[in-house]
C-alpha cells in the first residue's frame, strides 16, 4: 500500500501542480483530491509499519523518533524551499518537480526498509 501510494505521488505530482495554471477551481480540487488519496495510501499504514521495524523494548521510541524526525525535516523545510522555488521560476510546474522529487526520495526510503513479517524480535 505504501509503495503504491509513493509511486502514485511521484507520477501525479507534476499534473497536480500543473492544474494550478488552469485557474479552474474544479480541476484544481480534483487534481489535489487525487494527490491526497495517494498521500493517504502512504500515510495511513505508517502507524503500523514503523513500530514493526523495532524490537519491543525500542518500539515506542524508535517509531516516535523516526516519525517526528521525518515530519520535522520534510514538513519543516518543504514550505521554505517551495516558496523560494516559486519566487524564482513563477511556475507551479517547478513545485510539481520538487514534490515529485520528495516523493521519489520517500519511495527510495521505503524500498530500503527491511520486510519484518517473518522476523522474530528479542524481548
Amino acid at each position: 500500500m505504501i509503495l503504491t501510494g509513493a509511486v502514485g505521488c511521484v507520477v501525479w505530482a507534476l499534473p497536480m501542480f500543473g492544474s494550478l495554471s488552469t485557474g479552474n477551481g474544479l480541476v484544481i480540487t480534483g487534481a489535489f483530491t487525487v494527490g491526497l488519496l495517494f498521500f493517504i495510501m502512504m500515510f495511513s499504514p505508517i502507524a503500523a509499519f514503523l513500530p514493526e521495524l523495532f524490537p519491543a523494548r525500542l518500539r515506542y521510541t524508535g517509531a516516535s523518533a523516526t516519525f517526528i524526525l521525518a515530519n520535522t525535516l520534510g514538513g519543516g523545510f518543504a514550505p521554505l524551499v517551495a516558496t523560494w522555488l516559486n519566487s524564482q521560476w513563477k511556475s507551479p510546474l517547478v513545485l510539481g518537480v520538487y514534490a515529485g522529487a520528495l516523493c521519489l526520495i520517500s519511495l527510495a526510503c521505503v524500498l530500503a526498509l527491511p520486510e519484518t513479517r517473518d522476523k522474530e524480535f528479542e524481548i
